[in-house]
């Protein structure tokens, strides 16, 4: 697949301040909302692409403090493909196949395990700053802290791009193994629970897997930890 494309993205972050380094500006302030639209034009026939194509994602992000009870991270995306494409070219999960916690991604979806056209995707997650464990002496001297994170994806396929309704279509391509249609009436869920400030630098998570464990290649839960220095 050969694809040629133009894409156009707007950002807006009323209140967000940088830093300026020579090769590019670090943002200093994330409680600013920041507010993201974008779409990828697919051309056909120029500079050899294969296909035509249109798809949009629109994204927020906002930081709320909850006084003691510390703070929460709410990141909102949705996107669609509004046009009939192979499924290279369809929706794919933001999955995370590593054991290193990266945000806005999934920790138990496989790469392409469901493929959609449209979709929305939630990623909330809650620094409890201590607010539990300070009451337990140990953990309150060695200063670890809380955390509670959530995650979902809602998905669809519609019929112009679901292999089972387009088997003569020379554009829609059969499923890889593995791949799976969503069902729009049941959103994909998954937890994590958290420690974190251990060592002043490490972040420890227990991912849980809450629903489509019946499928063959679900993993349904793990650990994943990442380094990250919180001032």
């Amino acid at each position: 697949i050969r694809t040629t494309e133009l894409s156009l993205q707007f950002q807006l972050a009323p209140g967000r301040t940088y830093i300026n380094t020579k090769q590019r500006r670090l943002p200093i302030n994330l409680d600013a909302p920041v507010f993201t639209l974008g779409h990828t034009l697919g051309l056909k026939n120029f500079l050899g692409g294969d296909y035509n194509y249109n798809f949009t994602e629109a994204a927020i992000y906002k930081r709320f403090w909850m006084k003691s009870w510390g703070k929460i991270d709410v990141y909102l995306k949705a996107g669609a493909q509004w046009n009939k494409v192979p499924y290279p070219l369809l929706i794919m999960p933001a999955a995370n196949l590593s054991y290193i916690v990266e945000d806005e991604t999934f920790n138990l979806i496989n790469n392409m395990e469901f493929l959609n056209d449209r979709y929305v995707s939630a990623d909330i997650s809650w620094d409890l700053n201590g607010k539990i464990f300070n009451r337990i002496p140990l953990l309150k001297k060695l200063k670890w802290r809380e955390y509670i994170g959530v995650k979902m994806l809602w998905g669809e396929l519609s019929d112009k791009n679901n292999p089972n309704m387009q088997t003569d279509s020379p554009i829609v391509m059969a499923f890889p193994t593995g791949s799976h249609i969503m069902d729009p009436q049941r959103p994909y869920w998954e937890l994590a629970l958290g420690i974190h400030n251990i060592f002043k630098i490490m972040h420890v998570e227990y991912v849980r897997r809450l629903n489509y464990n019946d499928l063959p290649s679900a993993h349904k839960h793990g650990i994943r930890f990442m380094v990250r220095m919180t001032f």
